[in-house]
């Protein structure tokens, strides 16, 4: 089981719709293809997203609500990957975001998992850029300190952009290919 959660107005939501959409069987010739709709409701509760990557067995990635934080340890058991996402274009945010990010990567049940920090909505001008937000976060401490492999990305939920880097950490490797004697 995978874990998606952050700050209440990261764009969680928007970003499991956009990896959902890339996973997706292609569509049958006749069939029109629905918009994908760009608008979402805070998240108040719990939404289990099913990933359908072709020839693979299905991803299940359960998004927890910002404004669950207290509880969200409460999720942690047989978590493998964690998906943790920071709005990037809200400064006020980011110390906040910083103090849940150390408290999950403290917490015994997620010792030795994959997480990945996505800096989302990199769509509209920056106050900063994604490096200054990491400087800020001491993100180089984070990853040192932690028990967790800790890797970082920059997307933009509401374009689409950098969604395909994401989706490829999510998925298992290819297996190797068999050696010819």
């Amino acid at each position: 089981m995978f874990l998606c959660v952050g700050p209440e107005d990261s764009g969680k939501t928007l970003l499991l719709r956009q990896l959902k959409n890339l996973t997706k069987p292609p569509i049958k010739a006749g069939q029109v293809q629905e918009p994908m709709p760009l608008s979402t409701a805070h998240t108040t509760g719990v939404d289990l997203i099913t990933l359908t990557p072709k020839d693979l067995y299905p991803i299940f990635i359960r998004e927890l609500g910002g404004c669950m934080f207290p509880i969200w340890k409460n999720y942690y058991r047989g978590v493998t990957k964690v998906i943790y996402v920071v709005n990037a274009n809200n400064l006020t945010q980011v110390g906040g975001a910083t103090l849940l990010l150390m408290d999950l990567l403290a917490h015994p049940h997620l010792r030795g998992v994959q997480v990945a920090v996505v800096f989302n909505k990199t769509e509209a001008p920056l106050l900063r850029n994604c490096n200054e937000i990491m400087n800020i976060m001491r993100f180089d401490d984070l990853k040192q300190f932690a028990s967790q492999t800790i890797v970082n990305f920059e997307v933009s939920a509401f374009a689409g952009k950098g969604i395909r880097p994401l989706l490829k950490w999510i998925l298992p490797p290819p297996p190797p290919e068999p050696k010819l004697h």
